[in-house]
C-alpha cells in the first residue's frame, strides 16, 4: 500500500510537470499577420519563420513580422508554400 502511494504520487507530480512543459503563443492579424489563414509555415537557416498566408509571404524574425506581398514583387498574394533555401 506504501509503495501504490508513491506510484500514484509520482504519477500526479510527472502529469503536472509534463502539462508545463510547452507553451504556446497563437499569434493572429491584432500582431501582425496579413491574414489568420495560414497554408504552411517554414524555418529557414538563419532561425527565421516564414508563413505562407491567403494575404501575403511573412518572414518573422522572434518579434517582428515582414508581409512581403505584389507590391513586393510577388506574383500573387495568395501564397500556398514556401521553400526556405537550406544550403550554406
Amino acid at each position: 500500500m506504501k509503495y501504490k502511494k508513491l506510484y500514484i504520487a509520482l504519477l500526479l507530480i510527472s502529469i503536472w510537470s509534463f502539462s508545463f512543459s510547452q507553451q504556446f503563443t497563437n499569434y493572429t492579424t491584432d500582431d501582425g499577420l496579413p491574414s489568420n489563414h495560414i497554408y504552411k509555415i517554414a524555418q529557414d537557416q538563419k532561425g527565421f519563420l516564414w508563413f505562407a498566408t491567403a494575404k501575403g509571404l511573412v518572414k518573422y524574425n522572434g518579434n517582428t513580422f515582414k508581409v512581403f506581398t505584389t507590391k513586393d514583387g510577388l506574383a500573387n498574394n495568395d501564397v500556398w508554400g514556401n521553400f526556405p533555401n537550406t544550403r550554406q
